[in-house]
This record gives C-alpha cells, sequence and structure tokens, in this order.
C-alpha cells in the first residue's frame, strides 16, 4: 500500500495517478492491479447562465438533444483507395470539455444556433466528497499493489520501488510516495531469520553427533545428509511449482533435525559393524541391510502423517499444504541419502579401531567367515553390550521396569491424566501474533455524523497517534465502511518501528485513541492479518423490530462476559431523516401523481445525470447545476411544487430509520463482536460467549449463530483431529503390512498419547497457546514418535527371530538402539531450539509455536519409548513367535 501527497488539487492529482503512476505500476511483471482509495472521482458540471439562456430563446429540451444527437462516430461502410481499403467514419466523438463547450444548441424559433459555452459555464469538477485519505495529517490518495498469485513479492515490491522514482516527477514536484504497507521486508527479515537459526540448528545438531559418536569422520558423513537433503527439497519444490516464503522455509528449517534421523541410524549400525573386525564392505552391507526396512518403514510413517493435510481445507490447508510438500521432498530425500550417499562415504571415511583393523586382517579373504562372525557378535550376550555412559545409565531404568511392567504401565497412565488434566490450563487461540509492523484501529462515530464532522475528529485522532513515541506513519480513512459496520467511521492504519514491542504499542495506541477520539467508539482490528481477532455471534430474525430486540439483549449480556475488552454491533443505530409522505387526493386535484411529485422534489435538491463523456479514457458523468438547491429543512417545507407549498400535497416530518439491514440468504442478519483483552485466549472467551449467548432468552424469530473466531477455531480443531485420526489410520495399515501383525503395530500407536505429556508442559511453561501452529506440530509428533518405535521393536524382533528369548531380545535390543533413538532426539532437539528461542530476534507465528510443540513432545516420548514400549511388548507379546520360527516348526513336524 502507498501513500501519495502533494501540494496540487486533489482532482488534479488523482487524474495524474490514474494517467500516469496507475499504467506504469500494471506494467511491472509480478503486478495484478492497481486501485486507486481516497482519491475524487470527477463530473462535469454545467452551470447554466438563466439569462443568457433566455435572451437565447433555446428550446427547452434543447440541452439534452444536444448531447443525444451529437458525439456519435459511426462506421458506415467502406471505400477503395490506391489499392487500400479505407474503413469510413462519420462523426466525432466528444472527449474534451473545449468540445462540450462547442456543442451547438438549437433555440425556439430556428434561428441561428448558440453553443453551449455561450450561455453556461461548463468545467471538470470533483463529486461530492463522502471518503477521503490522511497520510501523516496530509491528504493523500492511497494506491493499494496487489501482486499475481505467482508472484516472487520481494522482487516486485522492489521494482515498483524502484518506479516510483521515475513515476514521482510527472506527478508533481511537490510529490511525495510513502509506503505505508509492504509485505516485502517482512518476508525477507523473516526468511534471514529463519535461515540464520536454521544454520545455528545445522551446527548444533552436527555437534550433538559429533558427542555421541566421539568421531569427526562419521560425524562428517552424517552431516552430509543434511546438506544434501534440503538441497533434493529444493530441487522438488522448483519442479513442483513452490516457491520459498515464510512457510516452506520453516518447513526446511524445522525438518534440519528430522533429515539426519535415517543417516544416523544407519551410520550407527554401520559404526558397529565395522568394530567387529571383518572386511568393512562386508560390514556396511550386512549394517546397511539390517536396518534399512526399518529406517524406510520408519520414514514411510513419517511421510504418511502429512497425507492427510492434502484433505485439508479452508485456511489451515492453504497455509499447511505447501508446508507438508515441502517436509515430505526432505524427509525423502534423507532416506535416498541414508541408503545410498552415506554407505558410500562410510566405506571411504570410517575406520575402524585398531583392534578390529587387525581382525580385519586376519579375516581378510574370507568374507563369508567374517559374516557369520560378526552375527555371532551381534547376537552374543548381554553382558558383551556396549558399555558407554549411556548404556549404563540407560541399563538400570530399562531393566527395573521389566521386572515390575504393571507398575510401570500404570505410572506412566497416572502421568498421561495428570497431564490431560492440565489441558484446560492451555490457551487456546487460531495463530500467534505475525510481529508486522502495523497496528490497524478503528473510529466510529454517532449514526448521522455529517463528514465534515468527521474529518474534525481524525484530525485531532491522528496528531495524538502522531506523537506517541515508536509511530512511524499513521495513514486515515474518513468514511466509508469501516471495521466497525458503520458509514460514520474513521480507520488507522499505524505503521510502527520495527523493533518496538508490537503488543505493548498497540495496547497504548488505543488507549491515546480513545482519550482523542471525540466521544466515539474506538476498536482495535487485532494484529494479524489471516484470521480473525474477535469472538463473533450472527443473529438472523424475521424482521426488523426482532432482529433490534435481539441484538439489544446480547448485547447487555456480552458486556459482562469476563475476558471482552469490547463488545460492538454491525447493526446501524437509528438515525434522524426526513419522510415525507404524499397526499395521492391532494395530488390528483392538481392533476400529478406521486411519482410526478417524487420527480418534481428531487429536481429541487440534487442534480440528476444528464449524459456521459469519456475524458482521458474515463467515463466521465455530467451534471446540471441546480440554481438555488433545497439545503435545509425549513427549506425543504417551503418547496414550490406547482407553485403551491409542498405542505399542500404532502406532509413533511423528521423520523428515525435504521439507514441499512444487512441480509445473509435473504435473512435479517446482526453481527456482534466481542473482543478478546488477551488475544492469546480465545478458546476461554469463545466458550464464555457461547455460555452468554445459551442463557439469554431471545424473542420468538430470533436466532443466533457463532462466527469469527469461534467458528475458525472449531473448524481448525475438526480438520487437525480429522487429519490427526487420519494420519493414525493410515500408519496402523501400514504397519500391519510390514509387521505382519495386528497386535504389534497397536504397541508402536500407544507411544503418541503419550508424547501430549511434554508438549502440553511445553507450552504451559513458554505462555503459548494452542493453535494451527502446534497442532501441526503434533501432527508432525505423530510420525516422529512411531518411527523411533519401529527402529526399536523391529530389531527386537529381529533378535527374537535369531533365537534369542524376550528378556535377551528385549535387554539387547533396546540396549543397542538407545543411542541411535536418543541421538536422533537430541539432535533434533538440538536442531530447533534456535527456533524455539527465537535467538534470531523474530518469534516466528509458525515455526516457533511449533519447535516448542515437538521440542517438548520429543522429550517425553523418547522417555516413554525406551521405558514403556519395552514394558508393553513384554506384557503383549508373550506368546508371539517370529513366522519365520512357526514355519521351521512346522517343517519339523
Amino acid at each position: 500500500m502507498l501513500g501519495l501527497t502533494t501540494g496540487d488539487d486533489a482532482l488534479q492529482t488523482a487524474q495524474r495517478v490514474r494517467a500516469v503512476a496507475i499504467p506504469q505500476l500494471e506494467k511491472i511483471e509480478g503486478v495484478a492491479s492497481v486501485m486507486l482509495v481516497g482519491a475524487p472521482e470527477q463530473q462535469v458540471t454545467i452551470d447554466i447562465d438563466q439569462a443568457k439562456a433566455a435572451q437565447a430563446n433555446l428550446a427547452d429540451d434543447a440541452l439534452a438533444e444536444a448531447l443525444d444527437n451529437n458525439g456519435l462516430a459511426v462506421p458506415v461502410g467502406t471505400v477503395a483507395s490506391d489499392g487500400h481499403t479505407l474503413d469510413v467514419t462519420v462523426g466525432e466523438k466528444l472527449d474534451s470539455i473545449d468540445d462540450l463547450r462547442a456543442l451547438p444548441l438549437e433555440t425556439k424559433d430556428g434561428g441561428k444556433p448558440v453553443t453551449l459555452g455561450d450561455i453556461a459555464t461548463v468545467e471538470l469538477t470533483a463529486k461530492d466528497v463522502s471518503m477521503s485519505a490522511r497520510v501523516n495529517g496530509k491528504d493523500a490518495v492511497a494506491l493499494i499493489v496487489t501482486p499475481t498469485s505467482s508472484a516472487n513479492i520481494v522482487a516486485t515490491s522492489q521494482k515498483v520501488r524502484d518506479a516510483l522514482d521515475d513515476i514521482q516527477p510527472m506527478i508533481g514536484e511537490d510529490a511525495e510516495f510513502s509506503v505505508i504497507f509492504d509485505q516485502a521486508p517482512y518476508i525477507t527479515l523473516s526468511i534471514e531469520s529463519l535461515t540464520k537459526e536454521g544454520a545455528i540448528g545445522l551446527l548444533m545438531a552436527v555437534v550433538v553427533i559429533l558427542l555421541f559418536l566421539l568421531s569427526v569422520r562419521s560425524t562428517l558423513v552424517t552431516a552430509i545428509s543434511i546438506p544434501l537433503s534440503l538441497l533434493l527439497a529444493f530441487i522438488g519444490m522448483k519442479v513442483s511449482g513452490y516457491t520459498l516464503n515464510v512457510l516452506t522455509m520453516s518447513a526446511l528449517t524445522i525438518t534440519i533435525g528430522r533429515v539426519v534421523d535415517d543417516s544416523i541410524v544407519v551410520i550407527e549400525n554401520i559404526k558397529r559393524h565395522v568394530e567387529y573386525g571383518g572386511p568393512k564392505r562386508r560390514a556396511i552391507i550386512t549394517a546397511v541391510r539390517e536396518v534399512a526396512s526399518a529406517v524406510t518403514a520408519s520414514t514411510i510413517v513419517t511421510l504418511l502423517v502429512y497425507v492427510p493435510v492434502a484433505f485439508v481445507s479452508g485456511m489451515v490447508g492453504q497455509l499447511f499444504k505447501p508446508f507438508a510438500l515441502t517436509v515430505v521432498l526432505a524427509m525423502v530425500a534423507s532416506l535416498l541419502v541414508s541408503l545410498t550417499i552415506v554407505p558410500v562415504l562410510a566405506y571411504w571415511f570410517v575406520k575402524p579401531s585398531k583392534k578390529a583393523a587387525e581382525q580385519a586382517e586376519l579375516s581378510d579373504g574370507n568374507e563369508k567367515e567374517s559374516e557369520n562372525e560378526g552375527e555371532e557378535k551381534d547376537v552374543a550376550s548381554i553382558s558383551e553390550a556396549e558399555d558407554t555412559w549411556l548404556h549404563k545409565a540407560y541399563r538400570p531404568a530399562l531393566r527395573g521396569t521389566q521386572k515390575h511392567p504393571v507398575l510401570t504401565l500404570v505410572a506412566a497412565l497416572l502421568v498421561l491424566v495428570i497431564t490431560g488434566a492440565l489441558y484446560p490450563l492451555l490457551n487456546i487461540n487460531l495463530m500467534s501474533g505475525t510481529s508486522q509492523n502495523f497496528v490497524s484501529l478503528s473510529q466510529s462515530a454517532p449514526a448521522g455524523t455529517d463528514y465534515e464532522t468527521l474529518v474534525a475528529h481524525a484530525e485531532v485522532g491522528e496528531k495524538a497517534l502522531i506523537d506517541v513515541a515508536g509511530v512511524d506513519t499513521v495513514t486515515t480513512t474518513v468514511g466509508g465502511t469501516a471495521m466497525m459496520g458503520t458509514g460514520a467511521s474513521i480507520s488507522y492504519f499505524v505503521t510502527v518501528d520495527e523493533g518496538a514491542d508490537q503488543e505493548v504499542l498497540a495496547d497504548k495506541l488505543e488507549k491515546v485513541l480513545k482519550k482523542n477520539a471525540s466521544g466515539d467508539e474506538v476498536a482495535s482490528a487485532g494484529m494479524s492479518m489471516l484470521v480473525s481477532s474477535t469472538i463473533d455471534v450472527d443473529i438472523v430474525a424475521s424482521d426488523d423490530q426482532t432482529l433490534e430486540e435481539a441484538n439489544a439483549a446480547l448485547m447487555a449480556k456480552l458486556e459482562q462476559v469476563e475476558g471482552a475488552k469490547s463488545v460492538t454491533s454491525n447493526l446501524q443505530a437509528e438515525q434522524p431523516s426526513v419522510k415525507i409522505t404524499v397526499n395521492r387526493e391532494a395530488a390528483g386535484n392538481l392533476g400529478l401523481t406521486e411519482n410526478a411529485v417524487v420527480g418534481m422534489i428531487s429536481s429541487q435538491m440534487f442534480s440528476a445525470s444528464i449524459g456521459q463523456i469519456t475524458l482521458d479514457n474515463i467515463d466521465t458523468e455530467i451534471y446540471l447545476k441546480l440554481a438555488d438547491p433545497v439545503a435545509t429543512l425549513d427549506e425543504l417545507k417551503n418547496m414550490k411544487v406547482m407553485g403551491m407549498p409542498l405542505s399542500s400535497i404532502a406532509t413533511v416530518e423528521e423520523v428515525t430509520v435504521v439507514p441499512t439491514v444487512t441480509t445473509v440468504n435473504g435473512q435479517r442478519t446482526a453481527t456482534i463482536s466481542v473482543e478478546p483483552s488477551n488475544p492469546d485466549d480465545l478458546g476461554s472467551l469463545s466458550d464464555a460467549v457461547a455460555d452468554a449467548v445459551d442463557s439469554v432468552d431471545l424473542p420468538e424469530g430470533a436466532m443466533t449463530t457463532e462466527a469469527g473466531a469461534a467458528e475458525e477455531l472449531n473448524d481448525m480443531f475438526t480438520q487437525l483431529g480429522l487429519a490427526m485420526l487420519a494420519a493414525i489410520l493410515l500408519i496402523y495399515v501400514t504397519l500391519v503390512w510390514i509387521f505382519k501383525s495386528l497386535g504389534q503395530p497397536l504397541l508402536l500407536l500407544v507411544s503418541i498419547p503419550f508424547a501430549l505429556i511434554g508438549s502440553f508442559l511445553a507450552l504451559l511453561v513458554t505462555r503459548q497457546p494452542l493453535g494451527i501452529a502446534p497442532m501441526v506440530g503434533l501432527l508432525m509428533l505423530i510420525g516422529i514418535v512411531v518411527t523411533n518405535a519401529v527402529v526399536l521393536i523391529d530389531l527386537i524382533n529381529q533378535y527374537r527371530r535369531a533365537g534369542m528369548t524376550m528378556d535377551e531380545a528385549i535387554d539387547l535390543g533396546a540396549q543397542r538402539r538407545v543411542r541411535p533413538i536418543v541421538m536422533t532426539a537430541i539432535s533434533t532437539i538440538a536442531a530447533m531450539i534456535p527456533m524455539a528461542l527465537g535467538i534470531s530476534g523474530q518469534e516466528g507465528f509458525i515455526s516457533q509455536p511449533m519447535a516448542l510443540t515437538v521440542i517438548g513432545g520429543l522429550f517425553s516420548s523418547t522417555l516413554l519409548t525406551l521405558v514403556l514400549l519395552p514394558v508393553l511388548y513384554r506384557l503383549t507379546q508373550k506368546n508371539w513367535t517370529p513366522p519365520e520360527l512357526e514355519l521351521a516348526r512346522e517343517l519339523e513336524k
């Protein structure tokens, strides 16, 4: 949005903008349209000198006939000339004020015609102003530049800014453009911040991997999967037609810790097999083969989570479809890298220990024997499991819970129940503030307030706002339809310093405006332009009186609701009006119909359009100026009709009426908007509003429906709730196919609810509301939690197939998988910490709450996966026999 101020006449400025600025801006690549706001509209006004007209003896309809019969350019055919065909057009269009002045008018006596300019003043004037714009107290016009759907907003914005330098001199020497609102800097800053946080997160993830593997070579081989996966994701985005924006960049940043997971599992297994001392090539192939199915299955499970997002409708779907696709591309790339590039790099860079290298030399040339020896070591006794600090810490917890499985399960369920009890303490919102540096305010004057009074009120309000520290620009729109639904309104769009505390400054600006609003009502439009910021109640009634009664009853009740900052209604209040009732009988005695009386009255009050002319490609109406228009109520009552006072044939009385009534599907509708005192807790206010509405005894014929943020909240929870259920169902079906079992996949899904424990606690501690971003974070957690569970259960099953008892398989399998599971969890958490903390200074409206949700859920789910899942396995899989063993037993029989 651009503001333009000049010292010239407003009409001349508007003409130059239409003729120069708009065509130049619309030529720019990426610009879809340019709309002019607050500019006066032009009209041609003809002021006839009655004395000159009488002297010229003009015919009564001379002007109307002249406009109807002149100014036509009509094609009548073609002629040939020198081998060419020429179109023949008769007549010439009227396209200038001079053409109008030269228009000939017929006289009654048929004498020499006179021109319109001889008997009238013809000039281009501005229509009566009912809406205007101001920038920092100066009269201005606003230009709204809308980009195309596929435009690069940052590049388009820069092109528009560059074009302004060339356009400005053509508008006027003192013309000054000011950028009121621009998405590009916010997008650029957000992407830069996410890039910075992503880079720091990548570094932290690499450090975590190094601390666990204690090998620079292995760490580098693993870390290479991050940039390679992101590079392949960029290529996929390019092919899919998705651009790099805040959403897709958030997706890439938040997956930095996830794309390394597969590679961690692969490299950790390779490193372990290389230490067995066999030939490296065979060790790597065996290690990759051992985890390939689990890694592939876990990645597929992760991807399935995002499939339902493709079918989510509304704003949630529009926001997160590109987010989901970006994550899917990155995860597919990470799987390919982990199973192809990582093993190759491991062959070249991962070195065995000195002892393992000596054993490899002894067994060199007998790969089959080495392979068997490695497998025997892998299924060796539990006492030979790794003895790192992590295993020493985990082993007592694992064996202790295995001895008391029922007690462990009861304790876990108790923790889950307690966490569920904390749910009411969570704030519920649609979306956190987008950190954009603007505040929107609305000032509503009493119904019937004239335009001049509104301008006076606006001057007071905008001066007070400009004086507030931290304010850059105040753009004011006077008149029109404002946020509060009345025509007598003023809208303020305040641009503030980027470094200012947006919420604090917004509250301060609202308080300042209320003190300087000349008694008018003031409301805030909220900080988010993506979602509703108020709880709305739509009232539908059969007639105006019922609608007003229901509106008044609900307003009175809702004003008492705790947590409501303000309550407003778009039902316009009654305003004074004048009603003229024609006495048909009295008019008939004068030979007049009711319609004839209406026409006579209107002809003395306002000018009707008598024609149209095109000036500089602008269709312009032509109006005949009234000599003495009726302007006051007394003049109206004393108006003469056919030489008789108006009061002799009509009754003139002052009444109050509702100027307009909003209808939805043909029914009279009013909307009451409740602004929350705490924007981060729309959920509580929504419930309170619903209870208040239910407690009101509405008049017969009136009913209410929820709208605004309340409707969007319900829609969001419904849509994402169904997406989660669909994702869980898809995952279960896939796991049944992978594990060839109906029971074991249920074990993996049990881990999902326990991820909520950490997520809820993280949101409570950080005072983040549960909204769209955390809900999508919970959706991500479903895939992450199940992924870790798949890796663990798959190895336990492998050991049982190899002939181990359940005790041995659980003990060794859990200890073998504790390091990759903890590594993947901590590396993911480490990669997300910069986003969660907002260390770049920009608290992302999507990335930060989502990162906090995933971090909290990962923390709790990882602990419970390592402890609770083996317990559940023991309790439910006592009678499970691997299919291979069942087949072997059948063959033995």
